[in-house]
């Protein structure tokens, strides 16, 4: 994409989700369930790593100029766990776990980790986070 389609000072930026974010953990642990890629879920995804190592690469060979930034989001806050397992499943998940046999305890480890980010109100409050590359070719 950059060194094709990319002019001289042309720009490109690039959102990838933080795996190590609240709203990420959980889902790594999911992930890593029928995916050994994902086994170590205490550093950021293997996607996250190898662009990492690319645009950094390119950063220093000056092919590219590179700007990376670490966004954390405002909580999103949802109005109780059953909301939050159907999004968690349907949306960050794809649906990938709704018809395995091991459902219920997926449902289990979920509700857990949500929990943990439960207010007085009931309101499930999670903090998103996300890494924004913008980078330049030169």
């Amino acid at each position: 994409m950059v060194l094709d389609n990319l002019n001289r000072n042309g720009h490109f930026f690039l959102i990838h989700f933080d795996s190590r974010s609240d709203e990420q953990t959980v889902m790594m642990q999911l992930w890593k369930k029928v995916f050994p890629i994902f086994k170590d879920t205490r550093i950021q995804s293997p996607s996250k790593r190898i662009l990492d190592e690319i645009f950094e690469e390119m950063d220093c060979e000056k092919i590219i100029s590179l700007n990376k930034t670490h966004l954390i989001g405002e909580k999103i806050i949802y109005k109780s766990i059953d909301e939050t397992l159907e999004i968690f499943l349907n949306f960050h998940a794809e649906s990938f776990f709704n018809e395995r046999k091991d459902i219920d305890k997926i449902i289990q480890l979920l509700k857990r980790y949500f929990l943990k980010f439960q207010r007085k109100d009931g309101k499930i409050a999670i903090q998103p986070g996300c890494f924004v590359y913008t980078l330049t070719k030169l």
